[in-house]
């Protein structure tokens, strides 16, 4: 099967994915052998004041690209954090597309996260929201209200395979169950991942998941109308 990945950390020393191009040209070699026909490359931005420049992020992609063949798309995982601090989102979507692909804390809840993701779909955005599973406090009913206020929900794959705990994995299982997923990703950061990743998802189309999981399409694909390409 063909798939997309919408999340990864395949770059180079930017974030805590590899720490040299050798590494990010193998991941991308394993993503092509394993069915991946695009992949987004999504590094952290934690603070509004110390975000990744997309021009170098567009250096590196097509670099490894031009090594590979594999598609490569910059865009980024922003905290919450940072569209707190200001962080101008139009910058930091997902390739030409106004998606934007936002992280919460892993154990402390941000009780405004909401409001402030509601708002950023008033502004035309489409929030997509990484690894919920991993959040200790996320809850189906919580979940399903971001859901309802235009929040696209993303699940990384190897949480069902337990990497991320037994908790995180039931309410992965939870979830899907629930119908609450749009798609899942590989949040892939070294060698070897996407192998897993693949692993994953041939067990889970075995199991009856949706193709659709894997190869999706995101409402707020369309280009912002003042997204700006460069950080």
């Amino acid at each position: 099967m063909r798939w997309i990945d919408l999340h990864s950390h395949i770059l180079p020393g930017v974030d805590d994915g590899p720490t040299n191009m050798e590494d990010s040209i193998r991941m991308a070699r394993e993503a092509v052998a394993a069915g991946c026909e695009m992949a987004y490359a999504t590094p952290h931005a934690f603070h509004a004041s110390d975000i990744p420049p997309r021009s170098k992020l567009t250096e590196l992609s097509r670099a490894i690209t031009g090594e590979t063949g594999l598609p490569l798309v910059v865009g980024y995982e922003v905290h919450i954090l940072a569209i707190v601090e200001g962080a101008d989102p139009r910058r930091l979507c997902l390739g030409d597309s106004n998606i934007l692909l936002v992280e919460l804390p892993l154990v402390n809840e941000v009780l405004a996260a909401g409001d402030y993701l509601s708002d950023l779909v008033k502004r035309g955005f489409t929030p997509l929201l990484a690894h919920p599973e991993r959040y200790y406090y996320m809850k189906p009913s919580r979940l399903r209200e971001l859901a309802e206020r235009g929040v696209r929900i993303l699940l990384n794959s190897n949480s069902f395979a337990g990497v991320h705990g037994r908790d995180a994995r039931k309410r992965a299982e939870g979830f899907l169950r629930e119908g609450l997923v749009d798609a899942l990703a590989s949040d892939a950061h070294a060698p070897g991942d996407y192998t897993r990743h693949a692993e994953t998802i041939r067990k889970m189309l075995k199991e009856g998941s949706s193709p659709e999981l894997f190869a999706p399409e995101i409402e707020g694909e369309k280009k912002h109308e003042h997204a700006g390409r460069d950080t």
